[in-house]
């Protein structure tokens, strides 16, 4: 009797395990067929409007309103209405930022956008069904469109959070339509997307600085983009970067312009920083040291130290504190595989 009871359970396991299999595997199919037809359809236009609402204990509930329009290529506005009213343009390599606090126009050079966030979402979705943390929460319909539901779980420091996605397809282009943030069981933030156009005709006028308010314009420098790792910067470059094995970064930036970007790189060494900058470029100096047969600039003043040279048309400037310069010189003797060497020495 108590075999019998085993095998059945057996039986009953593989099934279940048979079941949960398919289970996955018919919803990676939904969503690669989804996919597949999507990279067939290119993003040509889109408009959104996005409802944003977050909750906390401490400041209650906070609403945005977003209104976004893109073109491709390289055409992006984002209205935003919360406490203050933000208008945000990027045209080419330009980026446009008004606000009506300071009721200013700040002009910065950027890199072109290459496609709205909610192609990112879709994107970052898709990643996660092709890894398989995800938890399925079944279909819905609304306004003639047929949704899925995922859930992406996480359990950091013995608390519990959720993305909660609703995903479909419009026009051929795969979008979210809701998300949700969990933390314990209790939301803590939600965004609707309703979209207006969709690979449709958008007024292009919208993108040019006259289309803001007529107020004083101030030119802001630039608009750098920042990334977690080197994997995600290397998308922006146009050179192999060289950096220190040895270092953790503790920050990672790639600064426009689009034809010849610069690479910035922060490690904290004994408590000091340091940054590491690599660009495309040529140098005319004096040397005054050597890194093996690489002439080499040393630029001090009171507090702070540069290293500068140039390799195979990269440009290479290392700097930081005084009291840094043997860490600074480690770090130079890493990138170039070579000894330093102090001119007269």
């Amino acid at each position: 009797m108590r075999n019998r009871i085993i095998r059945i359970l057996t039986i009953v396991l593989v099934v279940c395990i048979s079941y949960i299999n398919y289970y996955r595997t018919a919803i990676n199919i939904v969503f690669t067929s989804k996919v597949n037809k999507s990279d067939n359809v290119t993003l040509k236009s889109i408009k959104y409007h996005v409802l944003t609402e977050s909750f906390s204990e401490s400041q209650g509930k906070f609403v945005k309103h977003q209104d976004v329009y893109f073109v491709y290529p390289y055409k992006l506005r984002i209205d935003t209405v919360s406490e203050s009213k933000t208008i945000e343009i990027y045209n080419n390599e330009k980026h446009f930022y008004y606000d009506d606090v300071t009721n200013k126009i700040r002009v910065k050079q950027a890199f072109p956008p290459r496609e709205p966030y909610v192609v990112e979402i879709a994107k970052k979705v898709m990643d996660v069904v092709n890894s398989g943390r995800y938890e399925f929460f079944g279909y819905e319909e609304k306004n003639n469109l047929k949704i899925e539901v995922l859930g992406i779980k996480n359990n950091i420091d013995q608390n519990n959070y959720m993305h909660k996605i609703w995903i479909s397809q419009i026009n051929g282009i795969l979008l979210p339509i809701k998300e949700e943030y969990f933390i314990n069981g209790q939301v803590v933030e939600k965004s609707e997307y309703t979209y207006e156009i969709v690979n449709e005709s958008i007024e292009k006028d919208i993108f040019e600085i006259d289309s803001l308010p007529k107020v004083e314009i101030v030119d802001d420098g630039y608009l750098a983009k920042h990334f977690e790792t080197i994997q995600e910067a290397r998308k922006y470059l146009n050179f192999k970067e060289q950096l220190p094995l040895n270092y953790a970064p503790t920050y990672i930036s790639v600064s426009p312009p689009d034809s010849n970007p610069c690479l910035t790189v922060v490690y904290i060494v004994n408590n000091k920083r340091i940054i590491l900058s690599e660009w495309v470029g040529k140098m005319n100096f004096n040397p005054n040291a050597k890194m093996g047969s690489i002439d080499v600039l040393i630029i001090e003043n009171s507090s702070v130290v540069f290293v500068k040279w140039v390799k195979d048309n990269i440009v290479y400037e290392i700097c930081g504190e005084k009291q840094s310069f043997g860490d600074i010189i480690r770090i130079a003797e890493e990138i170039t595989k070579a000894k330093f060497i102090l001119q007269g020495e």
